[in-house]
């Protein structure tokens, strides 16, 4: 698909995406990334779109619109706090990726709210046994990023990595 084509089909999504309901919504936001669509007129109604039905996300909706945001170099925090918020939520649903994701997002948009990333982290650790090798080294980053020097935390994140 040619970038005219891909272009012209984010604007139809962004025109309609006052009327998009919950998954749908963050779809579309992470098709954008897969889509290499970082066009202000699409991502901004995707994105406000996902923070307005956030409430709704289940974990991997919650974890793919936070970490398309991250991608997408989304910061807005009308935009970013909602989605940070429906992933901690959704955190004791998460998969192994979905932790990675959701917490390299907050490395990469700078979330440092602790009723964020207390739930982000244990999902984390919960999941470390299962992660692949790039889930905990994008895990281990975002640790690093945000400053986090709490062992249990790091130890079982570092061991998997191992």
């Amino acid at each position: 698909m040619d970038a005219a084509t891909r272009l012209s089909l984010g604007l139809e999504a962004a025109r309609l995406s006052p009327h998009f309901v919950g998954r749908g919504a963050a779809s579309y936001l992470t098709a954008a990334v897969k889509l290499q669509l970082n066009d202000a007129r699409v991502v901004g109604p995707l994105a406000s779109a996902a923070a307005m039905h956030s409430s709704s996300f289940d974990a991997q909706s919650a974890a793919n619109s936070l970490w398309a945001c991250a991608k997408l170099g989304i910061t807005a925090p009308a935009v970013t706090r909602p989605l940070a918020l429906a992933a901690a939520r959704n955190a004791p649903s998460f998969s192994a990726r979905d932790a990675a994701h959701s917490l390299w997002a907050c490395g990469k948009l700078g979330v440092s709210d602790s009723a964020v990333l207390a739930p982000l982290t244990a999902a984390a650790v919960r999941e470390a046994p299962r992660m692949e090798r790039l889930e905990t080294a994008i895990s281990l980053w975002a640790c690093e990023k945000l400053a986090m020097t709490d062992a249990a935390v790091l130890e079982p994140l570092t061991q998997a990595a191992e």
